[in-house]
């Protein structure tokens, strides 16, 4: 006997003609010791076969039982009872020559014919010497009873087992059909796990993308496969089991195999689904690498761009108010931009975290890029910040430059709008000098008079260009106090020195006299002064010489005007002439005063506008 080959590749086809003679054949039952029992019945007229093919079917119907029992050894039941003597010899040497597992014992069935039984002892003697195993020699089935039970026996042997063959062949290659389509779906679930496994994952998001729909899809065919071969087994099953609540020992062994495939096809389910679930993971994890490196890229170089232009505009405060509101504009746009930017930022930098905390596979890849996420989001917060500050402090200088300016053209305008003829009142002058001392007491709200803490708010902003204008702004500032200072000083000593009561009254009897038609003493040096003097009133505003019918009138005031302060007149002159001393010297400042005070009313008035119109023009 040999040893059996338990990876047997036979498949009931390729035993079929053998087998379909019913030449032996397996029904399940189990010998006492539970040693399986194999079957040689009586079939009279079954053809003679060759070695080669007694091998085949032998070696086939070993494999059927589990290999547990296959190990107990076989029980073998030769009946013979309707043959001789010479196949029974053939079989029995077959057996011990060709059999490929252990035999237990052989329960043979003699034949039962008047020859036979005449050559009985003879067989007996060649059974009990020429064979390696034991043979039970029976005359009956009730003698075979004896030794195996009849539950596990065919009825054709006295027994209770109720066998057809055909029917057992069909259910068995359906069987071996099903294996080998588990076979196939398990060869295919081993290939595509290697292949996927093998895949090299592209660099870019498109090429990950369509890899992975490519594995989605190639898993879904293959589960399909598989769940179909599935249902096939469970139909099979339940047509090899039939309607009856319990299974027939026949049918027994086929259903113990197709339990055995649909288990081995769960499993092998479950581990390629294990399988899956790492190697999905694994792309899931290269997509979300590819999309946070290529989303990484576009915001780093956004924010490069975004940065530079930010660097490059944060001299840029303007020259005016009207270009720094549009600066404001520009920025708030520019600001709208930046904080979808920062919630792009801010997203991919939970991204990164959240894959940190995964203990995703490329972790070192992400780490540095999330550092550099946080470092831009900062950096541009800051310079953010910066810009805006820079902006309102911008907005600050802007605001002073203007108040500065508007101080200055209010300085000038009270200069030019001060009426000089009430210079020669008391009251006059105190008030133009009130009005002198409340505009320079303003200028403390134009926050320029401390240099130091200019410098400080705002030496960080100025370019170039707005230092000059500061500068500028500063000495205008300057030259307009300074104008003021010098009319203030002039109407102060107009203050100091006030007219006594008797001078004062004069004007008034001289009216009173000239429109009672007296002369009045002295009208002739009175007329002639009146001639040297200019007319006060028409100097300031521009006003024709008074007429001849009161031209006696005027010429007393006039007199009275120049002997009472003639010098005080001189100073307020000046002062009222300030704007055109910003461009002469100061000896030629007096030569004018001297000159305003021989020059006709008309001439005057004249070089008052003139000096007016020069300096709006400097403006």
């Amino acid at each position: 006997m040999g040893e059996m080959d338990l990876d047997c590749s036979f498949t009931v086809l390729d035993v079929a003609e053998v087998l379909q003679s019913k030449y032996a054949f397996i029904t399940g039952g189990k010998a006492r010791n539970g040693a399986p029992i194999l079957t040689f019945p009586d079939v009279p007229g079954i053809p003679e076969i060759t070695d080669e093919q007694y091998k085949k079917v032998m070696i086939y119907l070993c494999t059927i039982p589990a290999l547990y029992e296959v190990e107990k050894g076989f029980v073998i039941i030769l009946d013979k009872r309707n043959d001789g003597w010479g196949t029974v010899k053939s079989i029995l040497l077959k057996l011990s020559a060709f059999f490929p597992t252990h035999i237990q014992v052989v329960f043979l069935l003699q034949p039962h014919g008047f020859l036979q039984r005449a050559l009985a002892d003879f067989r007996s003697k060649f059974v009990k010497e020429e064979l390696e195993f034991k043979v039970v020699m029976c005359n009956n089935q009730e003698e075979l009873h004896e030794h195996i039970d009849p539950s596990q026996l065919t009825k054709d042997l006295g027994g209770e087992i109720e066998y057809d063959h055909k029917e057992w062949i069909e259910q068995r290659a359906a069987s071996e059909k099903f294996s080998t389509n588990v076979s196939d779906i398990t060869h295919s679930l081993d290939q595509l796990a290697a292949r996927y496994e093998e895949t090299e994952i592209p660099n870019d998001v498109t090429g990950t993308e369509a890899l992975i729909r490519e594995h989605i899809q190639g898993r879904k065919e293959l589960l399909d496969d598989l769940n179909s071969t599935t249902n096939h087994g469970e139909i099979l099953l339940n047509c090899v089991k039939g309607n009856s609540q319990e299974i027939p020992l026949v049918k027994l062994v086929h259903v113990v195999e197709l339990e055995r495939l649909l288990t081995k096809l769960e499993q092998n389910k479950l581990q390629f689904e294990m399988f899956w679930g790492r190697h999905e993971n694994k792309l899931r994890q290269c997509l979300q690498l590819r999309q946070f490196e290529e989303e990484f890229k576009l915001i780093q170089y956004a924010s490069e761009r975004n940065l530079e232009f930010l660097e490059s505009s944060m001299s840029n405060i303007g020259e005016s108010s009207l270009r720094l509101d549009g600066l404001f504009g520009d920025f708030e746009e520019f600001e709208k931009k930046a904080k979808k930017n920062f919630e792009t930022t801010d997203r991919l930098c939970r991204t990164g975290e959240q894959l940190i905390r995964d203990d995703h596979y490329a972790i070192d890849s992400i780490q540095p890029k999330y550092i550099e996420l946080q470092r831009i989001r900062d950096q541009y917060k800051r310079m953010l910040k910066q810009r805006r500050d820079i902006l309102y402090k911008a907005r600050d200088l802007h605001d002073r430059i203007d108040r500065a300016n508007k101080w200055c053209n209010r300085g000038l305008d009270l200069l030019a709008d001060q009426q000089i003829e009430k210079f020669h009142t008391q009251g006059g002058a105190e008030k133009a000098a009130y009005e002198i001392r409340e505009f320079l007491h303003s200028a403390q709200n134009l926050n320029l008079s401390n240099p130091k803490e200019f410098r400080t708010l705002f030496e960080g902003i100025m370019n170039s260009d707005m230092k000059v204008i500061v500068q500028d702004l500063l000495k205008r500032k300057e030259e307009v106090k300074g104008m003021c200072e010098k009319r203030l000083g002039s109407l102060q000593k107009v203050t100091s020195n006030p007219m006594n009561p008797a001078q004062s009254t004069q004007p008034k009897m001289v009216k009173r006299s000239v429109s009672a038609g007296n002369p009045v003493r002295g009208g002739a040096k009175s007329s002639g002064s009146s001639r040297q003097l200019p007319n006060t009133s028409a100097n300031v505003k521009g006003q024709p010489p008074p007429s001849s019918s009161s031209s006696s009138a005027s010429s007393s005031y006039s007199s009275y005007s120049s002997r009472s302060s003639s010098s005080t007149l001189g100073s307020v002159c000046v002062a009222s002439l300030s704007r055109d001393e910003y461009r002469c010297s100061a000896g030629q400042v007096e030569r004018a005063t001297a000159k305003s005070a021989r020059t006709p009313a008309s001439s005057s008035s004249r070089l008052e506008m003139s000096v007016r119109g020069k300096y709006k023009m400097n403006m």
